[in-house]
C-alpha cells in the first residue's frame, strides 16, 4: 500500500511502476558503483526502492556473495534488465489501471443558518426582480 502522496506521485509519474510489474520475477540488476545484483523481486515502493529475495551481489572482482534478501535504493540503480518476453506499454498502462483509487465523495453536511438565510435572500431578491421585469 501507498503510505503517502508522494509516494503515489512518484509512482503514477516515474518508471516505478514497470518495476512494480516485475514482482515477483528474478531480475538482475546493474548499480551505480560497478556492481550488480540479482534476485528474486519480492516487493518495490512508490520510490523505486526494490527488495530481493535469494539474491546473487556480484562486485567489481566479479566475486559472486549469495545473501539471504538485499535492498537496493532507487539512487543506487543504473539499470534493471528487463525480461525479453515483457511487453513494455501494456504493462505500464495496467499496472497505471491497478493504481487509480475511487476518489472519496464528498459528505453531505447540513447547511449552517447563515447558509439558509443567504438562500432565502437570494430567492427573495430574484423573486423581486423577475416580478418588477414582468411588470414593465
Amino acid at each position: 500500500m501507498l503510505s503517502d502522496r508522494r509516494e503515489t506521485f512518484s509512482k503514477y509519474n516515474t518508471l516505478a511502476c514497470l518495476a512494480t510489474a516485475l514482482k515477483g520475477r528474478n531480475i538482475l540488476i546493474d548499480l551505480r558503483n560497478e556492481t550488480s545484483v540479482a534476485g528474486h523481486i519480492d516487493d518495490v515502493d512508490g520510490y523505486m526502492n526494490i527488495f530481493l529475495s535469494n539474491a546473487i551481489f556480484i562486485d567489481q572482482r566479479l566475486e559472486y556473495h549469495e545473501m539471504e534478501t538485499f535492498q537496493v535504493y532507487a539512487r543506487m540503480i543504473r539499470q534493471i534488465h528487463l525480461p525479453k518476453d515483457l511487453k513494455i506499454l501494456p504493462t505500464i498502462k495496467a499496472q497505471l489501471e491497478g493504481l487509480v483509487t475511487e476518489k472519496k465523495k464528498p459528505r453531505r453536511t447540513k447547511k449552517s443558518a447563515k447558509v439558509r438565510r443567504a438562500e432565502k435572500q437570494h430567492k427573495a431578491t430574484v423573486a423581486e426582480m423577475a416580478s418588477s421585469s414582468s411588470q414593465n
